[in-house]
């Protein structure tokens, strides 16, 4: 995920908790982090496919963020 301008830190955790199903706890640090450092990674899949749904559906609420396979 990358950080940008638009997004609140309260709409972003929302959307990582209630899009990307992580925990409260681990929304609010990938947030800070997101927020910090200008980027972070939200999670890892068995399949590129599923990497990239969640990737379109965040996008979908106005987030950026990439995909990239493992080599």
């Amino acid at each position: 995920m990358l950080d940008d301008d638009v997004n609140t830190m309260v709409t972003v955790t929302y959307l990582l908790r209630h899009v990307a199903g992580l925990s409260p706890d681990d929304a609010a640090w990938t947030m800070l982090r997101v927020h910090e450092q200008g980027s972070a990674e939200v999670a890892r899949f068995a399949e590129l496919a599923e990497a990239e749904q969640l990737a379109v559906r965040l996008q979908s609420f106005g987030l950026h963020g990439l995909v990239w396979g493992s080599s």
